[in-house]
């Protein structure tokens, strides 16, 4: 009897053993643990290994095989160079979301792939798989280490990223306002009868983008005129350059260039300031340059080139501009006042000061200042007059 009790128990127990074994619970695979004791309180805590997909085709994702949550959704690859202001698509797949209500939502890291301040790109109402068609934001910022990824809102749940860093290029150039000869002429104007000042160089300078860079210059009618970072003008118009960058990220930007005729006969009109009034003289050609002080420009003094059109015979002369090293700036003007130079940059910070300045002196500036833009204001009595200067690197 006794044989009989102890075979039923013995079977009972194996068979409870078989039952345990067969228990599915959630199990989880550590990655790090720990544990710590504060105040008579113990805490231990264990960081699960993160969810990892070995291979992914169309809807089907392959896992490492370990028991995983019903929850999950993946972001699926980008472009991993896109151009600021452009239109992308943000695949994603996603399981266990049954909200009709939910949403899709694609967000973009800051430079260094960080989310903690996530700009929102788009979202979609869907609870399948799909894709989300966003833009980047034209004022993004050229660097190299973005990432994208998408969450879902019910249930509230964040994908791992794209997995790749991303470089978004921004393209952001200028063309400096030029001048024919170092003095005497006007802003982005040739000039017709003295050779000197017959043409001007047109540069396109670079603020942001991926180099190297590649120029496009056309005239108003279409035609290409020009595939360098600066085009020589010789005849009036509106010119256009296109920059593009290495990452294939453009900008198009233009620049209108006057012509004023300053033919008398065989020599060249200037206009002079004599004993307070301005008077149109004709010039031998030789002599111009002579002839071109602080208050006398090239042309009659019934046009555009009158000393006295801009900021009451106040003008500021700077070369080279761009520069990669020093600038060369003079102020001209009819006040025998001393002036005052503020330097500032981009930022509004005072980069320099210089004081007692003369009408005529040349200043030589910047060599110490780093790549970017700079404003150079001088300031003569209640008279202001600026001029933007761009550094650019070696």
């Amino acid at each position: 009897m006794i044989n009989n009790k102890l075979f039923v128990f013995m079977i009972f127990f194996i068979m409870s053993l078989n039952i345990k074994a067969q228990s599915l619970t959630t199990t989880v695979l550590p990655s790090s643990g720990g544990s710590a004791s504060v105040g008579g309180v113990q805490l231990s805590w264990t960081l699960g290994e993160t969810f990892t997909p070995m291979l992914a085709g169309g809807a089907t994702i392959v896992t490492q095989g370990f028991q995983q949550p019903e929850l999950q959704i993946w972001t699926g690859n980008v472009n991993t160079a896109i151009c600021a202001g452009s239109t992308i698509t943000v695949p994603y797949t996603a399981s266990g979301i049954t909200s009709t209500t939910n949403k899709f939502v694609a967000e973009l890291s800051d430079a260094k792939g960080r989310f903690s301040k996530a700009t929102i790109l788009g979202s979609i109402t869907n609870n399948k798989n799909g894709a989300i068609i966003v833009n980047i934001p034209q004022n993004t910022t050229t660097a190299s280490d973005y990432r994208i990824r998408v969450r879902s809102t019910i249930a509230e749940f964040v994908a791992p990223d794209n997995g790749k860093s991303i470089t978004i290029s921004k393209v952001v150039a200028e063309i400096p306002d030029a001048y024919a000869y170092s003095k005497g002429v006007a802003v982005n104007t040739i000039y017709d009868g003295w050779v000197p000042a017959s043409a001007l160089t047109l540069r396109a300078h670079v603020i942001e983008g991926i180099g190297p860079f590649s120029y496009i210059w056309k005239n108003s009618a279409g035609t290409t005129v020009g595939k360098s970072d600066t085009y020589k003008v010789t005849a009036p118009d509106t010119y256009t350059v296109s920059v593009i960058d290495s990452k294939g990220c453009g900008s198009i930007i233009k620049k209108t260039i006057k012509m004023m005729n300053v033919r008398c006969g065989a020599d060249v009109q200037i206009c002079r300031k004599i004993k307070g009034s301005f008077v149109t003289s004709c010039i031998n050609a030789q002599l111009v340059d002579s002839y071109l002080t602080p208050d006398a420009m090239l042309g009659s003094c019934s046009g555009l080139a009158r000393p006295d059109v801009t900021n009451n015979s106040f003008n500021i002369q700077v070369f080279p501009n761009p520069s990669t090293t020093t600038f060369t700036l003079k102020m001209e003007s009819d006040l025998a006042e001393y002036a005052t130079l503020v330097v500032v940059n981009e930022y509004g910070q005072i980069v320099e000061l210089r004081n007692n300045i003369w009408p005529g002196q040349t200043i030589v500036l910047g060599s110490k200042y780093l790549p970017g833009i700079y404003y150079a204001e001088f300031i003569q009595k209640n008279i202001k007059k600026a001029v933007k200067l761009f550094k650019s690197k070696n």
